[in-house]
């Protein structure tokens, strides 16, 4: 949904991807409560990339997140989606 929506419906989230939206989905929420923004998005994505994740991952683990635990920044991902920005 978040790094590249085409190639993210081609390619499903994997387990390592949902084990870590499963263990991390409070804190990218958090994040997005304090910065609701394509910004937001871009500093959680590029975080997620530090812990050895790559991009399509990240956006994986954003879009779970935001899913599951905080629909309310659904918005603010589709901005980013729509803004043609990446992680």
């Amino acid at each position: 949904m978040v790094a590249g929506a085409a190639t993210a419906k081609a390619e499903p989230p994997d387990q390592a991807t949902i084990a870590y939206a499963a263990h991390y989905a409070g804190a990218v929420c958090e994040v997005l409560d304090r910065y609701p923004s394509v910004q937001g998005i871009i500093g959680i994505g590029r975080a997620i990339v530090q812990d050895g994740l790559n991009p399509r991952q990240a956006g994986w683990v954003i879009a779970l997140s935001v899913d599951e635990v905080c629909p309310e920044h659904i918005p603010v991902v589709l901005t980013f989606i729509r803004s043609g920005m990446t992680i």
